[in-house]
């Protein structure tokens, strides 16, 4: 049942039904009011949301060929440097965290960023598209208890993880295919623990330690924890996104609002034809 305010008049295209009112005209998509509700107002959380939810999108704009943080994407700037803005917008639709990234870094690096070092909204849940995860990120939001929802491509060719070799799944055995190693988890359980204290304390940032963890040639014990770790919270969030259509469909609206805030920039953004020009980094805010 949708419950909308209907403070004004019928329209000749308005239809009553029993307790229902459809709005709309020929020519647009209709839809219901219930009448019962049609003079009490909404609430501010009904309408904007509680913020307790947000999503995360990169964008990227060109700049000029003195900027410090400017790097060198043929596929997106030809010959020219570029930056990302990785922006972080709440349901209520408000940008709370905005930041001026490497062009060539994933966007999965910075995303904790805006949600660790933000204090003004009560987030829980995080949505980003497939370009904002890693198995490495994922452990990371286990750890500082968000819970993170990414729409990912190719979902089909993900692989699930099970936590406990010897235990039965029922219908879920044949897609459960590997094992989580829950000794490391566990080994490793201090360490990942400090992780996680030093990233809320603010005495490290989550987007240098994330790049400095990927960045080993070999895999490092703590980031081989980590991403046990976020095996798990993946395996969880697809088989959750699998079955919930409301757990979809949230994703879906959360994952919108960033990328109406991103159009509205690319629309704006029209006296250096999108570009930033000047070389300073405050300049890009």
């Amino acid at each position: 049942m949708v419950h909308r305010w209907a403070a004004h008049q019928d329209t000749p295209h308005d239809v009553r039904l029993g307790k229902w009112l459809r709005v709309g005209s020929p020519d647009s998509l209709d839809f219901a009011i219930s009448i019962e509700s049609a003079g009490e107002p909404p609430s501010s959380g009904e309408v904007c949301g509680l913020g307790t939810t947000s999503s995360s999108d990169g964008i990227r704009f060109g700049v000029a060929p003195s900027a410090l943080g400017g790097r060198h994407l043929p596929r997106y700037f030809g010959m020219r440097r570029g930056v990302s803005l990785v922006s972080h917008v709440s349901d209520q639709g408000s940008q709370f965290w905005i930041d001026v990234v490497n062009c060539q870094m994933r966007e999965s690096t910075y995303v904790l960023d805006g949600l660790v070092y933000q204090d003004t909204l009560p987030i829980k849940e995080h949505y980003t598209d497939t370009g904002g995860f890693t198995e490495l990120v994922f452990g990371c939001f286990e750890l500082l208890g968000f819970r993170f929802a990414p729409r990912l491509k190719d979902l089909p060719d993900q692989v699930l993880y099970r936590m406990d070799r010897t235990a039965g799944y029922g219908a879920l055995t044949p897609v459960l295919r590997k094992n989580i190693r829950e000794q490391l988890i566990i080994d490793h359980g201090d360490d990942m623990n400090r992780v996680a204290a030093s990233f809320k304390d603010g005495v490290a940032t989550p987007s240098v330690v994330i790049a400095k963890l990927q960045a080993t040639q070999q895999l490092n014990p703590l980031q081989a924890a980590i991403q046990e770790l976020g095996r798990a919270g993946k395996t969880r969030h697809i088989l959750v996104f699998a079955i919930d259509e409301a757990y979809q469909r949230r994703i879906l609206v959360g994952l919108n609002k960033g990328e109406r805030v991103n159009g509205l920039a690319r629309v704006s953004f029209f006296g250096q034809q999108g570009r930033f020009m000047q070389p300073e980094y405050k300049s890009v805010f």
